[in-house]
Formats: C-alpha cells, structure tokens, sequence
C-alpha cells in the first residue's frame, strides 16, 4: 500500500514526513502513520503548509498549497 499523493521530501524522496498547516490563530500537524490531526488553534485563515521530513531532518514550505486535504490518507493497492 502507498499514498501516491502524500508529499515527498524534496531532498531524500521520502514520504515519511509530517505536514503542518499554519493557521493565523495557531497550527494542527499531520503524521504520515495514522492521519490524525493535532494541534492548538483558535480559528483563523490557513496561511501555508510546512513539511519536515522525518528521515533526514529537511523542511520546507509547500508552494501553492495552503489547506491539507485529507484525500492523502487514501490508501492504494500496488498490484505490480
């Protein structure tokens, strides 16, 4: 199983990274194991998603992306 549209570190390739989406009242993070959403925030607009890759350390933010979507968590069968 995989999640194809899960971000993947820019630097190693990895999808073993955690997702934090930035609010102007706080942040929620998304773990890439079980997709449950934790965090502090006292609504407000989302102003950009951070990734930080598990693996290697790397972070950086996501162009063009500023709202999870919780499609990533579907997962696919690799039938190859």
């Amino acid at each position: 199983m995989n999640r194809p549209n899960w971000p993947r570190c820019e630097k190693c390739n990895s999808q073993n990274t955690m997702l934090v989406e930035v609010y102007s009242g706080g942040a929620y993070s998304w773990m890439p194991s079980d997709g449950r959403r934790e965090g502090v925030c006292s609504y407000g607009d989302t102003t950009k998603v951070w990734v930080y890759c598990l693996d290697c350390g790397h972070e950086y933010k996501v162009d063009g992306i500023e709202e999870v979507d919780e499609s990533w968590w579907e997962e696919t069968v690799d039938n190859s």
